[in-house]
């Protein structure tokens, strides 16, 4: 019985992607994300749902996990959530643009998605522990920063106070020119 309401549930987030949904006034992708934890609870006033402990989001883009998902659904005619908090442990592999897999780890990601007349604000702020900063992983850096913003609208990092590393191995001397650093 459990397993039917929460499926009947994600049946409803199915149609939201909660971190990568194309939506323009053209064209819509509709992404499938799935939701696992050890425990769920609706509340359908709120319109709020609360997974606990090992919880995983997957979709085709993003692979999510944490020890706690809370997801405010959409009011009647929109299309995505509009507030997502992942708490605890929170990791992240997700496909940029480029098709290379980045790995963040973070102690908190806040999500937020509105629009006011034509400006969409769409971002994911992930928030550390004090000595343990949120962090991202790519094939080309690793980027320390607190807070680190993604704003996905806007398709740009936010760094405020941060350590970047740039690996070596991966610089050549188009991408080195790219950045600017060598000159």
């Amino acid at each position: 019985m459990r397993k039917r309401i929460i499926s009947a549930l994600l049946s409803v987030v199915a149609s939201v992607s909660l971190w990568a949904q194309t939506n323009t006034s053209t064209n819509v992708t509709v992404t499938t994300t799935e939701i696992r934890s050890h425990s769920a609870v609706y509340d359908n006033n709120t319109r709020r749902l609360i997974y606990q402990g090992n919880v995983v989001v997957t979709n085709p883009k993003v692979t999510l996990n944490c020890e706690r998902l809370t997801v405010d659904l959409p009011s009647e005619g929109q299309s995505r959530p509009t507030n997502v908090v992942a708490e605890t442990n929170v990791t992240a592999d997700y496909v940029d643009a480029k098709g290379m897999t980045n790995h963040l780890t973070a102690n908190m990601a806040v999500y937020v998605f509105s629009v006011a007349g034509t400006v969409t604000n769409w971002t994911v702020t992930f928030y550390g522990t004090p000595g343990n900063p949120p962090k991202v992983e790519t094939p080309q850096f690793t980027v320390i920063s607190e807070p680190l913003v993604r704003d996905i609208a806007a398709d740009k990092y936010r760094f405020t106070n941060e350590i970047i590393t740039i690996k070596q191995s991966a610089m050549n001397s188009t991408n080195a020119a790219q950045m600017n650093i060598f000159k």
